[in-house]
């Protein structure tokens, strides 16, 4: 709570704020409740403003509003799907309005890239998730919650530690070594999202600069999957774009509301390890199966038998805990003067995980200022700050959870009879040692910054500018102390990170209004250019050296981009819809012959529910037909690439003329151009029944052409490799979502469901062999005509019975029980399926009165997942912990089994001297079934509450992560690994190693209004 405590004062800041605004509210106070027309059901959320002024308000719950007015004024009632109303005031204190429905609007306003479009004439493919999706999900990083929700958007979340990141892919993998993650752009600002340009990986997970953004604060995610969509951001389209908006004041009524969660959290599953007793037991078979006799010696950690008998330590229960959270979010909306409003917004967040000492602390203060002059001119100043700590209980082979599924033997003892630390088994055997001996903190900083003016001098046109700054202080320190050093000394380390990235937009946008006429043209025109600058330092103490402080600085990566853009929309007849954009990027990390690249997109739409042949039809309400084609591009890779560079020697032996020597370290390549994407859309969007049900579906083609290598080249040419443009990839899938009103009236059921299909393969590798690309960190490759990151892995077909040795199969299918992994005459092979059949989300929801109780099951059938952790839980007999999986293994002849017989030798499993074995026996049946969220709420009524000024109150209760039903037999089937690079990042997307499962989440909130 001290972290609530030490931010009292943003509180009473803001309390104060309130006291001020309030002293310029008007006199004349006028109610009433808005309803729909047709049902006479209350309407939340209708606009009303005060006509000329941005003087505000928004109806509540049951439809009902007031808002001060001076007689005269004209009210005005907007919200979407429905008609405008302007009402004139004159003597009534009370007014309620029917408003109508809006055949020609047809539902919300989409944002797409520099603007906003009607949902009925987009041609684009794009999924949206409102904020009431986000709100009730306790989240440290906002990007989880996409899970299930959207067709085509595959998320995997990292791990179950604070903040961690997950692994976002819209419609496939189109690159193996640049950054396959799309862009996030927020309220306009492509924002820094670069995971290992801040240092990749720390304290057993990936670096994530994305949990700054506090869920709380965000009003909409739209995802942009196809060319038409994406195109408009051009060579930074490639891997989809998600468009955050954030919430921004509306009205000058003063509107305050508060909402807390309050939660605990477990893990989704304990993962079975052995205890001393079944441990022992498993290595004396080993023992014996190798040809020995009587009490077995040489056991890890140097104890003796009869010492290891004594001990039983379960180091799972050792470094978890129960988790607890809370989260605090106080915002108010006001005016300030009649023409200025404002919206503030305090968050703070406090994650602590099941895991010992990991632990997320994160405040969040925002400020967005809407200057609204006249119709003509308009201004927004928003700016959001987060200050975030995490604390991390290390890498997964020497500290924390890992180390207790690993090299944390349950015949080792916490603490020596001295009370010392027992070190037997090296730092990586006690991770209660390393916990309490080792610090690990990342420290981020981060402010986005942004100014937006809009003026239209005339109807028809209008100027936007858009200006902003995200600047990120990212910091990560730590300290050893000397009990884990062989120099009995402290080591220290801090290592920093700053990025300065700005941008500014210039848009215009004209709107043809061709009256009286079947023809509507708008036509926009856009500049954009964007730089970024990181600097870094890395510092460190070691107290055994005589000159204790190290300082290294590092290289500035400095980049920059320059576009042009522009997008035509064409609408005939109400029906007939066209669209076309082209952007041209200029990128500062591209050859001088390829600076400059072009990406055009074209869509057509034909609105055919307007046809005469269906206008009138009882069962079809809308039905759209639409297709695209365009050309998309991807520039996500490391700064100078395409520059011919040198490295200076370090060595004080290698000096010519008493001056270091300068050596070649890259090649120039002035042809290095950006990864472009030729992408095809068919789609549909149809209604039925008066909007009963609504369906979306969808199937694209995507193929990435000049996909980014880098390329080994022969050591004698005395470089190391270098960037090119050499492979061809190809995504292709089905998407279909459909939501149903299933109820409707005093009891309400209504079902959302979605399911995809992926085909992703490389087809082409330039000429190049898999050994000349190379491959991820987990037994991953990339070969021709299977998918990115295929598993490459000797067969094991069964289990000899007669022996209990593993029977391999070599590359010609021929049984044999010796193993050979690599070379020309090595047994690996393609093996496995990385990607799903098919995955999806289906969500439930019930509403009865006040009550609603809504459930979201996310599944994944079809993929396998390569447990590399598993072939040294479950392979020979070593310094390693056992599965109780293995239980399952060959004891005496005859004896059918899933796990070779035990031993300590590699001569047993097929070669003398390997201890660890890369085969199918560690590929395992990805399918699950997931209830990833369930939560009850109430709202209870206004009429209870008004009296002490409370608009509205919900309480909720939301489960997270409750039940997963799968054949799996791995801490969890929805986690990935921590990632040493990007190409680690795109090839290893089934792969766990010792990887945290997700949490599961009790959850208690309360929102209220004032």
């Amino acid at each position: 709570m001290r972290i609530i405590r030490k931010n009292l004062k943003v509180v009473l800041f803001l309390i104060a704020l309130l006291s001020f605004s309030y002293s310029y509210a008007q006199v004349k106070t006028i109610a009433g409740k808005v309803t729909d027309a047709d049902s006479g059901e209350p309407l939340p959320g209708v606009t009303i403003v005060v006509k000329g002024t941005t003087n505000g308000t928004i109806t509540n719950f049951d439809g009902d509003y007031s808002i001060k007015v001076e007689t005269g004024q004209i009210l005005q009632f907007s919200f979407v799907g429905y008609l405008k109303q302007e009402i004139a005031i004159s003597n009534q204190n009370e007014l309620s309005v029917k408003l109508k429905t809006d055949t020609e609007q047809l539902e919300e306003v989409v944002v797409v890239g520099y603007g906003i479009q009607k949902k009925r004439e987009i041609v684009g493919s794009i999924a949206k998730v409102e904020s009431e999706d986000i709100g009730n999900k306790l989240t440290s990083s906002f990007e989880g919650v996409l899970a299930g929700q959207a067709p085509g958007v595959s998320v995997t979340t990292g791990s179950g530690m604070a903040g961690s990141s997950a692994i976002v892919r819209v419609r496939g993998v189109a690159s193996i070594n640049s950054a396959g993650d799309p862009l996030y752009v927020v309220d306009g600002i492509p924002i820094t999202n670069d995971i290992f340009g801040l240092g990749g990986r720390t304290g057993g997970m990936n670096i994530n600069p994305l949990a700054s953004i506090n869920p709380n604060d965000i009003e909409s995610i739209e995802v942009l999957k196809d060319a038409s969509a994406t195109g408009i951001y051009g060579s930074r389209g490639a891997n989809g774009v998600i468009l955050i908006t954030t919430k921004k004041a509306k009205g000058n009524e003063v509107k305050v509301e508060f909402s807390t969660k309050q939660s605990i959290s477990n893990p989704t599953k304990k993962v079975n390890m052995t205890n001393s007793a079944e441990w022992l037991q498993l290595y004396k078979e080993a023992w014996e199966n190798d040809g020995n006799t009587g009490i077995p010696t040489g056991l890890p950690g140097g104890l003796t038998w009869e010492e290891a008998q004594k001990n039983s330590t379960d180091w799972w229960d050792e470094v978890t805990r129960t988790g607890y959270k809370q989260d605090y979010n106080l915002n108010a909306n006001f005016g300030i003067v009649d023409d200025l409003i404002a919206r503030i917004n305090w968050g703070v967040t406090e994650d602590k995980t099941y895991l010992v000492d990991n632990d997320l602390e994160r405040i969040n203060l925002g400020l967005n200022l809407q200057y609204v002059p006249s119709s003509k001119f308009s201004s927004s100043l928003s700016s959001s700050t987060a200050q975030t700590s995490t604390s991390l209980p290390g890498n997964p082979w020497d500290g924390g959870l890992g180390a207790a599924m690993g090299y944390a033997l349950p015949i080792y003892p916490v603490h020596n009879s001295d009370g010392s630390f027992f070190r037997g088994g090296g730092n990586s055997g006690n991770p209660v040692m390393m916990n309490e001996l080792r610090d690990d903190k990342n420290d981020e900083f981060r402010m986005i910054n942004s100014l937006t003016l809009n003026y239209a001098p005339t109807e028809k046109l209008s100027f936007i500018f858009n200006g902003a700054l995200d600047y990120l202080n990212f910091k990560n320190e730590g300290v050893e102390k000397g009990q884990l050093r062989t120099s009995g000394k402290d080591y220290r380390w801090e290592n920093n990170r700053k990025v300065y990235n700005w941008n500014y937009s210039v848009v215009a946008n004209y709107d043809f209004k061709l009256a009286n006429t079947d023809h509507d043209l708008k036509a926009m025109l856009g500049h954009e250019l964007q730089e970024s600058v990181t600097t870094g330092t890395n510092y460190n103490w070691d107290y055994s050296r005589d000159e204790v402080k190290a300082t290294e600085d590092l290289r500035d990566e400095h980049w920059r981009f320059i576009s042009f853009f522009g997008r035509m929309n064409y609408l005939y007849k109400g029906r007939y819809i066209a669209q076309a954009t082209l952007r041209t990027d200029g990128s500062s990390r591209f050859g001088k012959n390829n600076k400059y690249g072009y990406f055009p997109t074209f869509a057509l739409g034909w609105i055919v529910s307007e046809e005469d042949f269906l206008k009138n039809s009882s069962i079809i309400s809308f039905l759209k037909l639409k297709a695209s084609y365009g050309i998309t591009g991807n520039s996500n890779i490391p700064n100078y690439e395409h520059i011919g560079t040198y490295r200076i020697s370090t060595n004080e032996n290698e000096k010519y003329n008493e001056l270091p020597i300068r050596y070649p370290e890259k090649f120039e390549n002035p042809d290095l151009k950006w990864e472009t994407t030729n992408s095809y859309d068919l789609g549909i969007d149809a209604r039925f029944l008066d909007g009963r049900i609504s369906t979306e579906a969808a199937y694209f083609f995507k193929e990435s052409k000049d996909v980014f290598v880098n390329l080994a080249i022969t050591a004698t040419s005395g470089y190391g490799s270098q960037w090119q443009n050499l492979a061809t990839i190809e995504n292709e899938g089905l998407e279909f979502s459909i939501t149903t009103q299933n109820l409707v009236g005093k009891f309400e059921w209504e079902t959302q469901f979605n399911i995809a299909t992926l085909r992703n393969e490389v087809t082409d590798l330039g000429g190049l062999t898999t050994e000349e690309i190379g491959g991820g960190t987990n037994d991953t490759r990339i070969l021709k005509g299977y998918p990115v990151g295929t598993n490459r892995l000797v067969r094991v077909p069964r289990i000899d019975p007669a022996d209990g040795r593993p029977i391999y199969l070599d590359k010609n299918g021929n049984e044999t029980k010796t193993y050979k992994f690599e070379g020309e005459e090595g047994f690996a092979v393609a093996a496995g399926k990385v990607i799903p059949d098919f995955t999806g989300g289906f969500t439930n929801t019930f509403r009865y009165k006040n009550f609603s109780l809504s459930a979201l099951f996310t599944f994944s059938v079809g993929a396998q997942i390569y447990d590399s952790s598993a072939k040294r839980q479950m392979g020979l007999a070593s310094d390693w912990n056992f599965r109780t999986d293995i239980f399952d293994h060959w004891r005496q002849p005859g004896d059918v089994a899933k796990y070779p017989r035990m031993s300590r030798e590699g001569s047993t499993y097929g070669k003398d001297g390997e201890q660890w074995f890369n085969s199918t026996m560690w590929l395992f049946d990805g399918d699950y079934l997931r209830l990833k969220n369930l939560t009850l709420s109430y709202d209870i009524s206004p009429k209870v509450l008004n009296k002490y000024g409370i608009s509205r109150t919900k309480l909720f209760v939301t489960g997270t992560n409750l039940l997963t039903f799968t054949k799996y037999p791995g801490a969890d089937p929805e986690v990935a690994r921590d990632h040493d690079d990007p190409r680690d990042r795109n090839m290893s997307a089934n792969v766990s190693f010792l990887t945290p499962p997700q949490e599961r989440v009790y959850t208690f909130g309360l929102n209220v209004s004032f």
